[in-house]
């Protein structure tokens, strides 16, 4: 194909043009390098802050001391001292002569485990012979007591250990009412509720003089009313006091 004069004319203004253009595009890019140049020369250098982020000034931290080597290091002190305090007290009392605990000649002092075995034996057998001989004499003496349709035995010494109650006033010799005799005992109906009587039999067959708080009773508001209920029927004072003393307890 071939071009005519006025398209080669164009041809070379087109590319006249071009170059023109490059070199304004490269000479306005200097010119903003230079100016870029000419702006950080102006504008002072700023320092970086010393901060622990900056490796060349990092800031030592502080040791951790764990409290046990501080512990152990007042102990080392502590012992030093008594160190020194000890070998001066032993110094001092070095010229002090102590026996020796393996001293064949010192007296030694040697539990006599047969005099304590043989005054617990005997407590034991004082014990037992008193007991056999309050059963001795309760012997023919048993009480049967029909509260409310339950059938309770007790010995009439038991009946007789407190001299204020209804018991003591039952089985009297000169008491208004006689007992009844079945198959050798002496028999006797209450008409009141077996619910606690056993409580009853167990505050008077105690020792005489006993703590009442070795006895154990019911730890609720209606058993203890219940409870102290037959005991003024009875007339038991003691059992009387110890039960109102657990109702203020509760």
């Amino acid at each position: 194909m071939r071009y005519g004069v006025k398209e080669k004319a164009e041809y070379q203004d087109f590319v006249k043009n071009m170059r023109s253009d490059v070199k304004s595009i490269r000479r306005q890019a200097r010119s903003e390098s230079e100016r870029r140049e000419a702006r950080a020369a102006a504008v002072p250098e700023v320092v970086p802050p010393k901060t622990s982020e900056n490796p060349s000034t990092i800031v030592p931290k502080p040791l951790f001391v764990s409290p046990i080597r501080i512990n152990r290091k007042r102990l080392r002190t502590v012992s030093a001292s008594s160190s020194s305090s000890s070998s001066s007290a032993l110094s001092d009392v070095s010229s002090v002569s102590i026996p020796s605990l393996r001293d064949s000649s010192a007296p030694r002092e040697v539990p006599n485990s047969s005099n304590n075995n043989a005054s617990t034996e005997s407590s034991c057998v004082l014990k037992a012979n008193h007991q056999l001989e309050k059963m001795a004499a309760n012997k023919g003496k048993t009480v049967i007591l029909d509260v409310g349709g339950t059938v309770f035995k007790t010995s009439m010494a038991t009946l007789k250990s407190h001299q204020e109650t209804l018991f003591y006033h039952l089985v009297k010799e000169d008491a208004p009412i006689k007992a009844d005799k079945k198959d050798g005992h002496f028999y006797y109906f209450i008409d009141r509720s077996p619910k606690h009587f056993d409580l009853i039999l167990t505050f008077l067959r105690r020792d005489v003089g006993a703590p009442a708080s070795k006895m154990s009773l019911p730890y609720n508001y209606q058993s203890l009313y219940e409870l102290l209920s037959e005991a003024q029927f009875y007339g038991i004072t003691d059992l009387q006091s110890f039960i109102s003393q657990r109702l203020q307890e509760i």
